[in-house]
């Protein structure tokens, strides 16, 4: 008599359960909300924003967890949707008001701006959506690493890629090398990558991972804090993350949490260090120096209010950064009532960013953040230092109207799906991953004009692949071909 081999219970999963509750969620808190009269379609609105925002994040988990490997390895499209939904939808389900009192705005614009968002992005998925035939005859990008190889030239990339870090911060550089040098630190992040990425295959000594984790990686995010900038700060962070999940590693929502609570109280003090540190005389002052100052004046904050105060007061301030929905209302207030389209404007730069200065010595500068500031009243006239962000999708308003939302949303979703095939797509290789991690990494900035997050990205592409060509197998593909998303997920 045979007996049978016991089997294990099939795992329960609450994957499929997640966008119900976030449904939930989201309509508790719209139903806490109170936007006085004539308001009252406002929280709901926001919360079909915000669940539209995350459901792509939600899709790729499903996906991930089915190994479906048109997920794509790294979660960019998931990524804008959860900034989109942040910055669009949350803003009137975490208060009853906008406490921006220098933007002009009520109910009203509240809620077209809110329609309009909500409009926007399910034109951004049908093109993403539509996209879909098209994008499955473009070739990937494939891009193999000889890793004996880049063990040897990685020092290379790090030493060039580092000195361009310190001189884009220490030294007042001409116009002309600028950029060049720019493209140069791409190298110590490339570098890093490399690194990283062997660290996640295992083939890394001790040492050198003590060298990679615990010097190089809290070395490259330390010198973001210089910079006065902690969306730098975090999209750094975020391209780690894309690597990490690139190499199908499971990223602890514990650090994801610590992540955030970091970035959320130096982004709610970010204006003090500014105060110490911007100017004309700026440069003389270390990026080591400035890092350290960044710290020290945390520290100060934490020890003067506490740490739950310190927390409370950063919050309030980066409710009020992060509420581009205010932004919005405030530009829908005024055009073309008081505003005219801007009718192409703020994107007539775009053709001549690609060609470096070096090469045209009298380019046009680009100033669209000052003239946007200037043409909403964001900044007072003899104000001519200060830039303001200016979001693709307000952009696309302020240009031209409901029309330029609609298409120019679809476009972006077409773009996001034809960079996705290209960059994204199973088993391209080690060297087009880490190419997708940093270029990513950058085009998810939503929260600035499209001709700054997509200007320097054809030059950047080319830079990286010219990287990879140096680092790649002699003859034939790599010794080892890049795990697939199966393999890679494996336990």
């Amino acid at each position: 008599m045979s007996t049978a081999t016991p089997t294990a219970p099939p795992r329960v999963t609450w994957a499929p359960f997640l966008p119900f509750a976030l449904a939930a969620v989201l309509l508790w808190l719209a139903g806490r909300r109170d936007w006085g009269d004539g308001g009252e379609n406002v929280p709901y609105l926001g919360a079909a924003v915000a669940f539209l925002g995350l459901l792509p994040a939600l899709r790729w988990k499903l996906r991930r967890h089915r190994h479906d490997e048109e997920a794509g390895a790294i979660p960019f499209f998931p990524a804008v949707g959860c900034l989109f939904a942040l910055y669009f939808g949350f803003p009137v389900l975490l208060g009853d008001e906008f406490t921006t009192p220098t933007l002009q705005h009520d109910v009203a614009s509240v809620e077209k701006s809110l329609w309009l968002a909500l409009g926007g992005w399910i034109a951004l998925l049908v093109g993403w959506g539509a996209t879909a035939p098209f994008a499955g005859r473009v070739k990937p990008l494939v891009l193999h690493v000889d890793w004996g190889k880049a063990r040897r030239r990685t020092p290379w990339l790090l030493g060039i890629g580092f000195a361009a870090v310190l001189a884009r911060r220490t030294l007042p550089l001409p116009d002309g090398l600028v950029q060049p040098v720019r493209f140069l630190e791409m190298l110590f992040q490339a570098g890093i990558g490399i690194l990283a990425l062997s660290s996640f295959r295992g083939e890394l000594k001790r040492d050198q991972n003590v060298l990679l984790w615990l010097l190089l990686v809290p070395l490259y995010l330390f010198l973001q804090v210089g910079i006065g900038s902690v969306a730098q700060l975090a999209y750094a962070s975020i391209f780690l993350l894309f690597l990490a999940w690139g190499s199908g590693r499971r990223v602890p929502v514990v650090l994801l949490g610590v992540l955030g609570l970091a970035l959320l109280l130096m982004r709610g003090h970010v204006h003090e260090f500014r105060q110490k540190t911007w100017g004309p005389e700026e440069h003389r002052i270390g990026v080591w120096d400035k890092s350290v100052l960044f710290v020290e004046v945390l520290v100060e904050r934490m020890k003067s209010d506490g740490l739950a105060g310190s927390f409370r007061d950063a919050g309030e301030r980066v409710k009020a950064r992060v509420s581009h929905l205010s932004l919005f209302a405030h530009v829908v207030k005024l055009t073309p009532e008081r505003v005219p389209y801007w009718d192409g404007e703020s994107y007539r730069a775009l053709p001549s960013t690609f060609v470096p200065r070096a090469i045209w010595p009298d380019k046009p500068t680009k100033t669209v953040g000052q003239d946007f500031g200037h043409r909403y009243y964001l900044l007072a006239p003899k104000d001519r230092t200060t830039a303001v962000n200016l979001p693709q999708l307000v952009e696309l308003y302020a240009n031209f109207g409901t029309a330029g939302v609609l298409c120019g949303m679809f476009a972006l979703g077409l773009i996001y799906r034809l960079l996705h095939r290209w960059w994204n797509s199973p088993a391209t290789g080690a060297g087009t991953l880490i190419l997708a991690c940093l270029l990513f990494s950058r085009l998810i900035l939503i929260e600035s004009d499209f001709t700054l997050v997509y200007g320097a990205l054809l030059q950047n592409s080319l830079l990286l692949i010219l990287v990879f060509r140096w680092l790649r197998p002699r003859e034939g593909p790599a010794p080892r071909a890049a795990p697939t998303l199966v393999e890679r997920t494996a336990p």
